[in-house]
């Protein structure tokens, strides 16, 4: 299991952030992806996107589930329970073994529910201030 920590300042260095995970932007890669409202998950994943020549248009919030190619973007800010998110067809999207799956408030789902067969990247975000964050990345799987 392997751990690195990036201090993000600037747009530059989420590009910092970008190349970090870059060898594991392929299929069956699971990205779970957690911090504070305004912390910048979806910023990360528009520019993963945008790395790929991957239009994205805005965050799932309130669509839950976006797919753009093979990035597949999910939030589950807005669901309560494991009803809620079993009813959108959530767990249909790792059918496709060409995806890179990127999940906010990933949390809300328990560690030993995740699909085994994909390789697994925690990467939580702390906002220490207006113009700082703390970017964990940890691989899980």
């Amino acid at each position: 299991m392997s751990r690195d920590s990036i201090v993000v300042q600037s747009m530059s260095d989420w590009d910092k952030v970008v190349s970090a995970l870059s060898a594991k932007l392929r299929g069956k890669n699971l990205f779970l992806l957690e911090g504070d409202l305004g912390a910048g998950k979806t910023t990360l994943v528009g520019l993963i996107a945008k790395k790929l020549n991957i239009p994205m248009v805005s965050s799932p919030t309130f669509s839950l589930i976006q797919q753009h190619r093979n990035l597949i973007h999910v939030d589950l800010y807005r669901l309560e329970s494991m009803e809620e998110i079993d009813a959108t067809g959530f767990w249909e999207i790792f059918e496709d073994e060409d995806a890179m799956v990127f999940v906010e408030w990933s949390s809300k789902i328990s560690d030993d529910l995740w699909p085994l067969d994909w390789d697994i990247t925690k990467i939580t975000i702390n906002k220490k201030s207006d113009n700082e964050r703390e970017v964990l990345i940890e691989t899980v799987s």
